[in-house]
């Protein structure tokens, strides 16, 4: 059996939990505040699903810097590391 591209696995997975699903989401746990914040939820969503599964990431300073990498701009340890609190466990325990 021939397996579908990574593209093909990609936009199944996304279309599965969508952005903006991923937003409702993050504001109903309480992990985003207001739209415009630092914080993508999608952007924290799939690599910590999938990222640490795939063994892409053996440190949190791996993912912080892979985060800086794909999403651009500049991120603290201590404002990363902020983020990894009980409402993110909640964001990450509610069903799609």
């Amino acid at each position: 059996m021939e397996l579908p591209p990574d593209s093909v696995i990609e936009e199944r997975l996304v279309n599965t939990v969508p952005k903006p699903r991923l937003r409702e989401l993050a504001r109903a746990t309480g992990l985003v505040q207001r739209d415009g914040e630092k914080l993508a939820a999608d952007a924290l969503f799939w690599p910590l699903t999938l990222g640490f599964v795939a063994g892409n990431y053996r440190t949190l300073e791996e993912f912080r810097q892979e985060y800086i990498d794909t999403f651009g701009g500049t991120l603290s340890y201590a404002s990363f590391h902020g983020w990894f609190t009980e409402r993110l466990c909640a964001f990450l325990r509610v069903p799609c």
